[in-house]
């Protein structure tokens, strides 16, 4: 009963409450330390912003920690019973994403943990929650059903246009959109990720537009 009790306590953590009991990996590259994970002020905005279910459309600057909160956000969502959906635009860094997830759940306090079944390309919860990644080819997602869709450097994607319109009736149907990324310069102005940002900005989307420079 008690061991219930706890699930059920953990289970119903926000999402600001389960980041503080979240471990990252720290980005020195001769030396990485699993450390705590950091609430500077705009990751806490935007931890909110997710939690409220908000769609957005998040043009970034480098090294902002958006990796590490997306794959704690796609985790917590998953450990309530969504499906997840990470699409990157390759295979390696789709899988680097996911497997920052399960270094989330790995490294959460013992009686937090949920142990689920994690494969190279996906996590499976008991109970029916779920993370799948998917590199960007022509039929990432198809035939399956998310509550959320995560687009990872989105600007990136080979098959940006393809991906967005196979996951819209998902995301038409209630379920939360989030791409993030940081530009491309050799896209230019042009880019599916560049389209549905500043048709966001116009108010033409539903999603919300956020810019998060450097600064």
């Amino acid at each position: 009963a008690a061991v219930a009790t706890l699930d059920a306590m953990a289970a119903d953590l926000s999402f600001i409450e389960f980041l503080r009991h979240v471990k990252v990996r720290s980005d020195d590259p001769l030396n990485p330390v699993v450390t705590a994970w950091e609430p500077w002020d705009y990751l806490t905005e935007q931890a909110l912003a997710w939690e409220s279910g908000q769609s957005e459309i998040d043009l970034k600057d480098r090294q902002l920690g958006y990796s590490w909160l997306v794959a704690a956000y796609a985790d917590w969502r998953a450990r309530r019973g969504a499906a997840v959906a990470l699409i990157s635009k390759g295979q390696l860094e789709s899988r680097e994403l996911l497997q920052k997830c399960a270094f989330i759940e790995r490294n959460l306090p013992p009686l937090m943990k949920k142990s689920p079944q994690t494969r190279a390309d996906d996590i499976k919860y008991v109970g029916g929650g779920s993370i799948q990644c998917f590199p960007s080819t022509p039929d990432a997602g198809v035939s399956f059903t998310f509550q959320v869709v995560i687009f990872d450097e989105a600007h990136f994607h080979p098959y940006a246009a393809l991906n967005y319109a196979a996951l819209r009736p998902t995301i038409s149907a209630g379920g939360q959109f989030i791409a993030l990324s940081t530009a491309d310069p050799s896209m230019g102005g042009h880019g599916r990720f560049r389209d549905i940002y500043y048709a966001s900005k116009r108010g033409e989307t539903g999603y919300t537009a956020r810019f998060v420079p450097w600064s």
